[in-house]
């Protein structure tokens, strides 16, 4: 029985008290298909199912399996002890004896010490209840045991003491050799020759050849290409004058190759004595850092930094220009402020990310004037002389920037001159529209006044039979401030009361002028 814990062939075995972990290690080891979402209970039921059956089998077959691998180790033991001991002389002895031998002899002595000999063969013949176990199961590893050390005095050592010549060092190294080639060797038989690990004879005579000759002659060559290479390079160097070479010269330098006095002026560049002195504006000069294993490497290339702040101010003037523009279309400014110059002082007002001298600001301002500016489509450039050598320079934007306040006023002065007569009629239809309004809201106002006064002076009435108009004017309209508006809408309250057929009206005068005076034919009581 295997000692680990949970062994299934084991006969108090359980599936119940078993992990789930462990119920699927056993499924899996008998290839029971499961797919590892089931419960404990279904693990014990495909347990039960598929495997349990097989338990007294399987048994069987490990039962019979110890017992083979207990005949065979004893057979091994057996066979080891039979065995005689080569000792140191006699294989020394063996090797002096000249080979008198038949050379079929020898060959078939050297074949039988090459062949493996099976020792479950040479024993007794298995019984007849392990010839039913089935073959697949019993492998190399499971029958073949691990091989215990013939001798008794090798106690604690991992394997057998095999005699090592003196000709070979005994040290660690050699012994983990012989180690490493007795774990790796076929289980079934044990050497019985030593190999030789010495190196071969050609392996020496390769080792011990001389390499003097070919390598003082590589170093000769190497010395040699560099001598000529630093030479060529200090006798030749740039031709002097600028970049632009006459068509003698280059065509000298075309026809003979070997025979070149000087190399041409690298492009933007100038040179004297066989260097570059100076580069075009716009360019700097650069060399590898190699440069004294590379010859020609000096050359001018563009001045990226330059270029950069070119740009850079380039798109400032431009944003300005658009601003400035649109104030003077807003009738903010006046036009002069779009000249270069005001413009550079305004560029020049803003923090700027790198700060330039004002001779190089000027420089840089001006290139950008002259390269970029004038062939911006979204710029008018304008020159306008004035006197005889005076010019001036307007930068015009033709998208400007105009603030909202200022393009809905231009966009209602522009609107107005297209549609003058349809806006003079739109501006009168809307004033007899408010004025419509205004009447018919004055009309519906004093109806409401009206009405409210001769509810209130009959009411008055049937309380007191007789009233005077002259009386109730002042008190029934005192909110009403205008005179002629009061006394006009009272004359309209007295039409009113004249119409009641409840009311008498008589003329009266009163206090020096003519009025009404009322007599309500009703019964008199209060209605509030």
């Amino acid at each position: 029985m295997d000692p680990y814990k949970d062994y299934y062939m084991d006969p108090g075995f359980l599936p119940q008290k078993v992990t789930m972990a462990r119920l699927r290690e056993i499924l899996g080891e008998h290839s029971v298909h499961y797919t590892g979402s089931e419960k404990k209970a279904e693990l014990v039921e495909l347990f039960n199912k598929h495997i349990l059956p097989l338990v007294p089998s399987l048994r069987k077959k490990e039962e019979e399996l110890k017992s083979y691998r207990t005949r065979t180790e004893a057979e091994l033991a057996k066979s080891a002890e039979r065995k005689p001991k080569k000792t140191r002389k006699s294989s020394v002895a063996s090797s002096e004896t000249p080979q008198t031998t038949p050379r079929s002899s020898r060959s078939s002595k050297r074949t039988s010490k090459g062949k493996v000999k099976d020792i479950v063969n040479e024993s007794e013949p298995l019984s007849e209840e392990l010839t039913d176990v089935d073959s697949k199961t019993i492998t190399v590893r499971s029958i073949v045991p691990d091989i215990t050390p013939s001798k008794t005095n090798d106690k604690g050592r991992l394997y057998p003491e095999i005699p090592i010549p003196k000709r070979v060092k005994e040290d660690h190294t050699t012994n983990r050799r012989e180690a490493v080639a007795y774990a790796f060797r076929n289980p079934n038989y044990m050497p019985t020759r030593q190999i030789n690990r010495q190196p071969s004879p050609e392996l020496i005579k390769s080792q011990t050849k001389p390499r003097g000759l070919k390598t003082a002659l590589l170093i000769f060559f190497v010395i040699f290409i560099i001598g000529a290479y630093a030479r060529f390079k200090m006798e030749i160097g740039f031709c002097d004058g600028s970049s632009n070479t006459t068509d003698d010269e280059s065509t000298e330098s075309e026809n003979s190759l070997f025979k070149i006095s000087c190399a041409p002026c690298p492009p933007k560049a100038n040179c004297s004595e066989g260097k570059i002195t100076s580069c075009d504006e716009g360019f700097v000069f650069t060399s590898s850092s190699i440069h004294w294993l590379k010859p020609f490497t000096s050359r001018c290339i563009l001045d990226f930094d330059r270029v950069q702040k070119i740009e850079k101010y380039t798109k400032m003037l431009t944003k300005i220009s658009a601003e400035e523009t649109g104030k003077v279309i807003c009738g903010y400014e006046d036009r002069e402020n779009l000249l270069f110059q005001n413009l550079q002082q305004l560029l020049r007002q803003k923090k700027l990310p790198f700060q330039d001298t004002d001779e190089n600001f000027e420089k840089l301002t001006q290139i950008a004037l002259k390269d970029f500016l004038r062939s911006d489509d979204g710029l008018e450039i304008v020159d306008e002389r004035e006197g005889h050598n005076k010019l001036r320079t307007y930068v015009i934007a033709k998208k400007p920037s105009i603030p909202l306040f200022c393009r809905i006023k231009l966009f209602g002065i522009a609107w107005i001159k297209e549609n003058l007569m349809f806006a003079i009629g739109t501006i009168l239809i809307c004033a007899a529209l408010v004025g419509i309004v205004y009447k018919v809201r004055e009309k519906i106002w004093e109806n409401e006044q009206v009405n409210k006064a001769a509810d209130i002076v009959l009411n008055a009435m049937r309380q007191e039979r007789n009233m005077i108009s002259a009386q109730w004017q002042e008190s029934v309209m005192p909110h009403i401030k205008n005179d002629f508006k009061r006394i006009e809408l009272w004359k309209r309250v007295e039409k009113c009361i004249q119409g009641n057929p409840m009311v008498r009206t008589r003329r009266f005068e009163y206090k020096g002028r003519n009025t009404y005076t009322w007599e309500w034919l009703g019964e008199t009581h209060a209605i509030y």
